[in-house]
C-alpha cells in the first residue's frame, strides 16, 4: 500500500467523508426545531429511530454543524453493545464533555457545590479523600443525585443552549435511561432539547427504551419519527451528486443500485464505493459489466475486511469484539504489535473508513466505523473465537489495571462473563460481583441486578465454588437491588435462599439482617402478617447476640407490621420496648430513632403531649449523635402536629427549622416535604396565594423525587384551594392525578402508602361536594374513614375526612350522621389535643340546630364555632360558619346583625378569593336590603404588568388556554393570576373583571415595569 494511503493515528480524528443529505428535508426540519426549541427555552426530545445504515449518525452530523453555527453546545453520547450493565455508561458519556468544556471552578459554581452527588453519575468529578457528604436516608439518594443533576444541566444550558444526543440507545444501560426520563421530565422551561436515535429493530427488545419513550411521548414531552429509506429518485440524485465530473450516470446503473439496497444509504455508500473500485477509479466509466458488486450489506463491510492484512485484521477484530470503546493500551496488549506497528494498522484501518479514533483526558480509543461494521465483524469471529479474543481482552484490562483501582471494573467483568471457557470461572465471578456492589453503590439498580445475578449463575456447586457465607452475601446484594427494584417476591426468595446458606454461628447478626430484610419485602408485598414472623425470627436471634441496634430497628419495623393490622397497642408496646433497650446502649443515634417512632406514633394516634415529649428527647439525640436526617423528621413530625391543633407558632418554628436541615442535606426530598406543610396550612387558614405559589414549586419537586408518596398530597391541597376558588376544572385535574397516583382505587395493593391513599379519598369526597353529589361524596369519605380507622391513622381522620362528611351528610341532610360524625370529631379532638376537630364539631351540631331543628339559638352556637375557627385560624371555614350564622339571625329578624356578620365573611372571602362563597355573600347582603361592600379601585389594587396583560386578554373574550398560550404560561398560572386579579379589585367574576375593564380602561393601561 503506498505510503499516502497510511495516515497515522492522530490523522484520523472524524469519520470518513458522507454522501451529500438528500431526501430527508422533513428530518432536517425537525432536528433544526429542536435548536430553535433550545433557544426558545422551550426544550423538546425527538425519538429519533430506523433500521441500521438508514443515515440516522448522518442526520446527527447535520444537526452538529447546525448547532454550532447557531451557537448551542451539543452533547453527543454513544451506546456500545458491551455497556448495557455499566451504570450510568451513556450518560456519563455525554455529561463528561459538559464537565470538561465548563472547567471546575464552572463546575462548583452551577452545581452549587454538589459534585459529591454528581460523582455517583460522573465519577470523574469525584475528589479522593473528601470524604461522604452528609447524607440524607438511603431511599433519597437517587432523588437528591437526580436533582441536583437537573438543576447543574439546566443552569449550564443557561449560558449557552445545550442540545444533548444519544446514539444507539437500544443498548443503553437501563440507569441511563431513567435519568433521561428524569430530566426531560424536568428541563420543561430549559435551554435544552434531546434527540434519542435507535435502531428500530432491536427497540422491542430493550423494555427500559420502550418505556421511556412511551411514557414521554404520553407526557407531551417528547416525539418520534421513523426514518424510512431513500427513495428511487433520490439514490438516482445520490448518484449524480457523488460523481466527481459530473457527468451522466446511466439510469440503469441507479436503478441497480436501488433495488439492490432497497434505498438503504449505508448499503448505496458500499456499493458506490466498491463500484468505484471496480472501474478502476475512474467514475465516468461505470458500467453494469464492472466486477459483480456485493450482495449485501454484510458482504460488503467483509470484503473490505478481507482485503486487509492478518495483522491489520487481527486488530480490527480486536476493536469489534471490544463492543465498547476501545483504549489504544489494550490493543497494544491483545495485539502484541510494536508502536510502529500499531500506528501503520490503526492509520490502514482508518483510510479504509473501518475505525474512527477520539480521544480526550483518558487518552486515546477507537471503535468501529458503524454498528453495522462491528456486528458484521464481531458475528464473523464465530463463537469460539470470539470468546477467545474476549478472554484476551480481559487479561489487558485487567493487566492495566492499577493496584486496588476499579477504573476497568465494568469492562473486565464483561469480557469474562463472555469468554466462556477460555477464562477461569473466579475471575470472572470476583468481578462480575465487584462490578454489581458497584452499581448497587450507585443506585444503578437494574445493572446491579444483571450483573450479580450473571455471578450468581456462574457460581459451580460443590467444591471451587463459593463458600457459603459468600454465597450468602452474594444472595443478600442481589435480593436488595431486586427490591429496589419493585421486585419484592424476587427479593424474597434470594433472601430465604441466603439465610440457608447461612449457617454458622458467627453469622447470627447476618441472619437476623436477612429476616429483617424479608420482612420488609414481606410487608411492601402487601403481607404484614408474615413481616412480623420475619421481625419475630430477627429478634429472636439477634438478642442472644447482643445486637441491640438490630434489635432496636427491628422492633421499630414490627410495629409498622402491627399497625397495619390494626393492633395498635401491640404497635406501642413494641416501639416503648425499643426505646427501653436503646437506653440500655447509650447509643444517642438509637435513642433518637426510638423516640422518632413514638413521636409519629402519637402525632397521628394521640396523645398531643406524648408526641411533644417524644419530639423534644428525638431532637435532643438527633443534635447530639449528629444525625440530620433524624432531626429533620423530627421537625417534619413536630409541624404537621403544630397545624392539626392550631398552633401557627408551631407550625412556623418547626417548618423552618426542618427547612434549614434539609437545606444543609441538600436534599430535595426533604425541602419537597416541608413546604407540604406549607402548603396544607396555608389551604385550611385562607393563605391561598401564597400556598398556590408554595405548591407550583414543590409539586416540580415531588413529582421527580416522590411522585407516589409526597405528590398524592401535594395535589389534593392545592386541589382543595381551587375548589374553594371555584376552579373547578384545575382543582379536578390536580385531585384525578392524586387518586391515580397514590393508587387509591387499590389501598390493599403491594406497597401502598396510606399516607397519600387517605388524603387522595379526602380531595375526591370535597370534589363530590362541590359538584353536590353527597352520595359519591360519603361513599368515598366513608370508604377512606375506614382506612384511616383499620391503620390506627387518628389523625387522618379527624383533621380532613370526617369534616368533609359532615358537610356532605348536612347537605343530604342525614341529619343522625352528621350528629354521629360530629361526636367522633368531638372524641378524636380531645385525644390529639385538636383544637381544630374540636371547633368543627362545634361548627357541625350548631349546623344540625339550624337545619334539623330550626333552633333560633342556633346563631349564637354558630358563632361561637366560628370564632373558635379563627382562632385555630381556619378563616375559610370560620367565614363560611359565619355565614350561615348571618342567615339564621337574618330569618330570626335580626336584619342589622346578619347584615354585619355578612360584611365580615364577605371580607373574609375576598382576602382569600373564594369565588363562589363571595358571590353568594353579596347575593344575600342583596336580599337584605344593603348594598355590599364597595369593590377595590384602581388604587388600592393596582395590577402588575402580567396582570394588566391577561386582564386586557380576557376582556377579548379569550380562554385561559389560549390566555396562557398568548403569553408562554401555563392555564394554571393564568388561573392564579386571575385569582390574584379578583382579589385586587373585589370582583368575583371573569364577567365583572370585562364589566370593570370595559368601564374603567385605565386598569389594563400600559405601566413601567417596577423593579
Amino acid at each position: 500500500m503506498p505510503e499516502t494511503q497510511r495516515p497515522t493515528a492522530a490523522a484520523i480524528r472524524t469519520r470518513r467523508g458522507r454522501l451529500p443529505l438528500v431526501g430527508r428535508d422533513r428530518e432536517l426540519a425537525l432536528l433544526r426545531g429542536l435548536i430553535t426549541g433550545a433557544q426558545a427555552s422551550a426544550g423538546q426530545m425527538l425519538f429519533l429511530s430506523g433500521e441500521s445504515g438508514v443515515g440516522k449518525t448522518r442526520l446527527v452530523e447535520a444537526l452538529g454543524d447546525d448547532a454550532a453555527a447557531a451557537g448551542c453546545r451539543m452533547l453527543v453520547g454513544h451506546a456500545y453493545p458491551a455497556e448495557g450493565s455499566f451504570p450510568f455508561a451513556l450518560a456519563a458519556d455525554a455529561l463528561s464533555q459538559l464537565v470538561r468544556a465548563l472547567g471546575p471552578s464552572a463546575v462548583t459554581l452551577l452545581s452549587r457545590g454538589h459534585e459529591h452527588d454528581l460523582a455517583m453519575i460522573l465519577p470523574t468529578l469525584a475528589r479522593p479523600g473528601a470524604g461522604d457528604a452528609a447524607q440524607a436516608a438511603d431511599s433519597d439518594a437517587k432523588g437528591r443525585v437526580f436533582w441536583h443533576l437537573e438543576r447543574f444541566v439546566r443552569r449550564a444550558a443557561e449560558q449557552q443552549p445545550i442540545i444533548l444526543v444519544l446514539e444507539n440507545v437500544q443498548w443503553a444501560d437501563a440507569s441511563s435511561l431513567e435519568l433521561l426520563h428524569f430530566l426531560v421530565r424536568q428541563l420543561a422551561g430549559a435551554k435544552l432539547s434531546a434527540l434519542c436515535t435507535y435502531n428500530s429493530l432491536e427497540r422491542e427488545v430493550t423494555p427500559a427504551l420502550r418505556a421511556a419513550e412511551r411514557s414521554l411521548v404520553r407526557a407531551g414531552r417528547a416525539e418520534r419519527h421513523e426514518l424510512g429509506p431513500l427513495s428511487r429518485d433520490d439514490v438516482g440524485e445520490l448518484v449524480r451528486q457523488s460523481r466527481a465530473s459530473g457527468s451522466a450516470v446511466p439510469d440503469s446503473f441507479a436503478d441497480l443500485l436501488y433495488n439492490r439496497t432497497l434505498g438503504n444509504p449505508f448499503f448505496v455508500e458500499e456499493l458506490l464505493a466498491a463500484a468505484t473500485a471496480a472501474a478502476g477509479g475512474h467514475t465516468g466509466e461505470w458500467s453494469l459489466d464492472a466486477e459483480p458488486l456485493p450482495g449485501s450489506i454484510r458482504d460488503a463491510v467483509l470484503a473490505r475486511a478481507d482485503e486487509l492484512d492478518p495483522a491489520v485484521r487481527k486488530l480490527l477484530d480486536c476493536v469489534a469484539a471490544m463492543g465498547m470503546r476501545a483504549p489504544q493500551a489494550v490493543l497494544a496488549k491483545v495485539s502484541g504489535a510494536s508502536a510502529d506497528e500499531l500506528t501503520e494498522s490503526i492509520g490502514t484501518l482508518g483510510a479504509r473508513g473501518l475505525i474512527v479514533e477520539h480521544a480526550d483526558e483518558a487518552g486515546v480509543w477507537y471503535d468501529c466505523d458503524h454498528p453495522i461494521v462491528q456486528a458484521t465483524l464481531y458475528e464473523a469471529l464465530g463463537r469460539t473465537g470470539a470468546q477467545a479474543l474476549h478472554a484476551r481482552i480481559a487479561d489487558a484490562f485487567e493487566s492495566l489495571q492499577p493496584q486496588g483501582g476499579s477504573a476497568h471494573v465494568n469492562e473486565i467483568a464483561w469480557h469474562y462473563s463472555r469468554a466462556g471457557d477460555a477464562s477461569p470461572t473466579p475471575k470472572a465471578m470476583r468481578f462480575l460481583a465487584l462490578a454489581g456492589r458497584n452499581a448497587l453503590a450507585r443506585h444503578a439498580d437494574r445493572e446491579a441486578a444483571t450483573l450479580l445475578q450473571a455471578c450468581l449463575a456462574r457460581t459451580p456447586s460443590g467444591e471451587g465454588g463459593l463458600s457459603s457465607a459468600d454465597r450468602a452475601q452474594l444472595l443478600d446484594d442481589l435480593a436488595r437491588a431486586r427490591q429496589r427494584l419493585g421486585e419484592y417476591d424476587a427479593a424474597y426468595s434470594l433472601w430465604s435462599e441466603a439465610r440457608r446458606n447461612a449457617v454458622l454461628p458467627a453469622d447470627a447478626e447476618f441472619v437476623s439482617r436477612i429476616e429483617r430484610r424479608m420482612g420488609l419485602s414481606a410487608y411492601w408485598s402487601g403481607r404484614p402478617l408474615d413481616a412480623i414472623g420475619h421481625y419475630d425470627a430477627a429478634i429472636a436471634i439477634a438478642r442472644p447476640s447482643g445486637v441491640v441496634g438490630q434489635v432496636v430497628r427491628t422492633l421499630i419495623s414490627r410495629a409498622t407490621a402491627l399497625r397495619a393490622v390494626g393492633d395498635l397497642a401491640a404497635a406501642r408496646t413494641s416501639v416503648e420496648e425499643a426505646l427501653s433497650l436503646a437506653k440500655t446502649t447509650g447509643d444517642h443515634s438509637l435513642l433518637a430513632r426510638a423516640h422518632r417512632a413514638l413521636l409519629l406514633t402519637y402525632a397521628w394516634t394521640g396523645p398531643a403531649s406524648a408526641a411533644r415529649e417524644h419530639a423534644a428527647q428525638a431532637l435532643a439525640f438527633a443534635e447530639s449523635s449528629g444525625d440530620r436526617a433524624v432531626a429533620w423528621s423530627a421537625h417534619w413530625a413536630m409541624a404537621v402536629l403544630a397545624g392539626i391543633t392550631g398552633d401557627a407558632e408551631g407550625t412556623a418554628h418547626h417548618t423552618v427549622e426542618a427547612d434549614r436541615i434539609a437545606t444543609e442535606l441538600g436534599s430535595p426530598v426533604l425541602a419537597a416535604w416541608t413546604s407540604e406543610i406549607a402548603v396544607e396550612y396555608a389551604s385550611g387558614v385562607g393563605d391561598w396565594t401564597n400556598g398556590l405559589a408554595l405548591a407550583d414549586r414543590a409539586i416540580p419537586v415531588a413529582r421527580a423525587v416522590a411522585p407516589r408518596t409526597l405528590l398524592p398530597r401535594l395535589l389534593v391541597w392545592k386541589g382543595l384551594i381551587l375548589l374553594a376558588r371555584d376552579e373547578i376544572e384545575a382543582a379536578k385535574a390536580c385531585i384525578d392525578e392524586s387518586w391515580e397516583l397514590s393508587g387509591a382505587d387499590a389501598p390493599e395493593r403491594p406497597g401502598a402508602d396510606l399516607h397519600a391513599i387517605i388524603p387522595a379519598h379526602t380531595g375526591r369526597a370535597a370534589y363530590h361536594i362541590a359538584m353536590r353529589d353527597n352520595a359519591s361524596a360519603i361513599r368515598i369519605g366513608e370508604r377512606g374513614l375506614a382506612l384511616a380507622d383499620h391503620h390506627g391513622y387518628l389523625a387522618w381522620a379527624i383533621h380532613r375526612l370526617l369534616p368533609v362528611l359532615v358537610e356532605a351528610a348536612l347537605w343530604s341532610r342525614d341529619y343522625s350522621r352528621a350528629s354521629a360524625y360530629a361526636a367522633r370529631l368531638r372524641a378524636g379532638g380531645a385525644t390529639l389535643d385538636h383544637r381544630l376537630a374540636i371547633a368543627w364539631a362545634d361548627g357541625a351540631d350548631a349546623l344540625v340546630l339550624r337545619l334539623r331543628d330550626n333552633d333560633p339559638g342556633a346563631a349564637a352556637a354558630l358563632l361561637r364555632a366560628a370564632d373558635n375557627l379563627e382562632r385555630v385560624p381556619f378563616v375559610y371555614h370560620a367565614a363560611r360558619v359565619r355565614r350561615n350564622a348571618a342567615q339564621v339571625l337574618a330569618a330570626n329578624g335580626d336584619r342589622e346583625r346578619a347584615i354585619a356578620e355578612l360584611r365580615t365573611a364577605h371580607d373574609m372571602f375576598r382576602r382569600m378569593g373564594a369565588v363562589r362563597e363571595l358571590r353568594g355573600t353579596r347575593e344575600e347582603i342583596r336580599a337584605l336590603g344593603a348594598r355590599p361592600p364597595q369593590r377595590a379601585t384602581p388604587a388600592e389594587g393596582a395590577l402588575t404588568v402580567r396582570e394588566q396583560e391577561i386582564a386586557r386578554l380576557l376582556a377579548d373574550r379569550k380562554t385561559n388556554r389560549a390566555i396562557g398560550t398568548a403569553l408562554d404560561i401555563s392555564p394554571r398560572t393564568v388561573s392564579t393570576h386571575l385569582a390574584n386579579i379578583f382579589q385586587k379589585l373585589g370582583i368575583d367574576s371573569r364577567g365583572a373583571l370585562i364589566d370593570l375593564v370595559r368601564a374603567d380602561p385605565s386598569l389594563i393601561a400600559e405601566m413601567p415595569d417596577e423593579s
